[in-house]
């Protein structure tokens, strides 16, 4: 009988810490939200203009190699580490409703919202994701060279590494043509 009691009060208080935990916790949603049409132009929006910063940081560094700018390392180490942090945050602005092959024809057909995004980030987000990381740590080394000569080396490795990433991750960008009425 002591035994059977026993068993009764272990299972009632089981069931009452059961029911006292479950209320605790806060309601989980069912699914996640789609985004929206403005939040997904955003998003890519977003990414194009981070990117274009990126860009023209490098492009300074495509000068100080090709020396059509002078070298000013205290700068170049300055915009090496803006491009190691940018590129931490840049994977974060590729979710899956921004896939090209998903975003509808009208925002691929407009210059101002398409999105230059290989579909095959989607196909191996973790070699996207791992390759912006790598570039940012080659960022991160340029910043920290010491001598002019070290700053120009990793400068070019820095150059390459983007290069190879756009080749890997970026569409070949499609020549748009002003309409122009009345010809």
């Amino acid at each position: 009988m002591t035994k059977r009691i026993l068993a009764l009060s272990l299972v009632a208080f089981s069931l009452i810490a059961a029911t006292a935990y479950s209320v605790a916790q806060p309601p989980q949603p069912d699914a996640v939200a789609p985004a929206s049409a403005t939040r997904i132009l955003d998003l890519i929006t977003a990414r194009r203009v981070l990117m274009s910063a990126i860009g023209t940081k490098t492009d300074i560094f495509r000068g100080y190699v090709d020396e059509s700018i002078p070298l000013d390392g205290e700068r170049g180490r300055e915009l090496a580490g803006d491009i190691s942090t940018m590129l931490l945050a840049f994977p974060h602005l590729f979710p899956p409703e921004t896939n090209p092959d998903t975003v509808g024809e009208e925002v691929q057909a407009d210059p101002a919202t398409s999105t230059l995004a290989n579909a095959a980030i989607w196909d191996d987000f973790d070699a996207f994701y791992s390759e912006a990381e790598s570039v940012s740590d080659l960022a991160l080394q340029l910043q920290e060279t010491e001598t002019d000569d070290a700053f120009l080396a990793g400068a070019t490795d820095l150059i390459a590494a983007c290069d190879s990433c756009h080749a890997n991750w970026r569409q070949e960008e499609e020549p748009y043509e002003i309409p122009i009425p009345f010809q």
